[in-house]
């Protein structure tokens, strides 16, 4: 009810201004999405980069490893499923793959949108790059949908610019908040500045602490 409240709202009553709707989860984003659709609007949900897969960056690894790398099995296999289109481009279409730990890890680290590679390596194009390209078409729709944390973490991008935002499940926000922007610091960390800032009380420190 609520969401065909401020949908129906914003596209139905005269004010029809770009609108962001920040949710909680998939599901619900799904939801709005449908909602939408009833509607007649056109939207797009847009998840956090590590849910996306970058075909580019699996093609590059694939072509720059040895044919005897510990990763070139898997790395091969999953260039085919995405070539093939038997798998999406989604993080979750590739779950049910049996694939050891860290081949995970070596998947999260290089080969998703949220990877240095996909970030500083497409220049704006799409080189089949699911995130980029749903990045461009959701600059013309008139309602993006996306959960909290993605909006902590594009919110200051110009895709929200002009933009109504809305943000249901708005009790969730602080812990969004919290998880995207607070620095995390280990043990050791704290241990280090601590030495340093004796030596400066000693008056023995070398630059800034």
């Amino acid at each position: 009810g609520k969401t065909l409240m401020y949908t129906g709202t914003l596209f139905t009553y005269g004010n029809d201004e770009p609108a962001v709707v920040s949710t909680s989860g998939k599901l619900l984003q799904q939801q709005i999405s449908r909602s939408a659709e009833k509607l007649g609007i056109n939207s797009i949900v847009l998840m956090g980069r590590s849910n996306y897969l970058c075909h580019t960056a699996c093609v590059h690894y694939l072509e720059n490893l040895p044919d005897d790398h510990k990763f070139f099995p898997e790395l091969k296999q999953l260039c085919d499923l995405l070539a093939s289109g038997t798998c999406s481009c989604e993080m979750q279409s590739v779950r049910q793959f049996d694939w050891k730990t860290d081949f995970w890890n070596f998947l999260q680290s290089n080969l998703t949108a949220s990877s240095a590679f996909c970030r500083n390596g497409h220049s704006g194009e799409n080189h089949g790059c699911l995130y980029s390209e749903l990045w461009r078409t959701a600059q013309n729709v008139p309602l993006l949908i996306l959960n909290h944390h993605a909006l902590f973490s594009i919110g200051e991008s110009e895709l929200f610019k002009d933009r109504i935002l809305i943000a249901d499940e708005a009790h969730i926000l602080p812990d969004a908040a919290s998880s995207v922007l607070s620095t995390v610091v280990s043990t050791s960390q704290l241990r280090s500045l601590q030495q340093r800032a004796q030596l400066c009380i000693a008056g023995a420190c070398q630059g800034k602490v």
